[in-house]
């Protein structure tokens, strides 16, 4: 069971206040997926692991962490027009909005990740090209990044072949 509160953030780029349902406690009853996609009902915690201002379409995981050049990001017609983009469920377009941010910030490793997030709500809301889609872009994303989780030799490779079996890459 996952349990939540409400608490108000203050936007780091605009500076209003909003509230956000934030994760308190959970479980995990069902095992990690070899995306480290957790299991349920832990799995749920994905609606509630990105933000975004309702004044300014800020997307990241807190709205009020700053995040370099974010506001001019924001106002850029691509990123507006992925923070509605009816291709793709409101969730994925929040974190997909937050890869755009962290990827103009030369962040490429929380971009893949993102973009990983995404592909999991496209998977949950049964849009699988588009799943497909994302899973390819964060394998570019993480390669680029050239990140190792040196407590965990190995696991990056793993992660990229699951997402690239996962995309139809094998």
């Amino acid at each position: 069971m996952t349990s939540t509160v409400s608490k108000e953030f203050t936007c780091s780029v605009c500076g209003a206040t909003s509230g956000h349902e934030v994760v308190v406690a959970t479980s995990q009853v069902l095992s990690t997926d070899m995306d480290t996609q957790p299991g349920f009902p832990k799995r749920n915690i994905l609606d509630y692991s990105v933000q975004a201002c309702p004044n300014c379409g800020y997307c990241a995981g807190t709205i009020s962490a700053p995040i370099e050049g974010a506001a001019e990001v924001i106002r850029s017609e691509a990123y507006q027009r992925q923070l509605v983009n009816p291709e793709f469920p409101d969730l994925a377009n929040k974190y997909l909005c937050h890869a755009i941010i962290n990827e103009k910030a030369g962040d490429l490793e929380n971009a893949g990740w993102a973009c990983i997030h995404t592909a999991w709500a496209c998977d949950d809301a049964g849009k699988d090209k588009a799943a497909s889609k994302n899973r390819l872009r964060a394998v570019k994303l993480l390669l680029e990044a050239e990140t190792e989780t040196p407590e965990q030799v190995g696991v990056d490779n793993v992660v990229l072949a699951d997402l690239l079996r996962r995309a139809g890459g094998f």
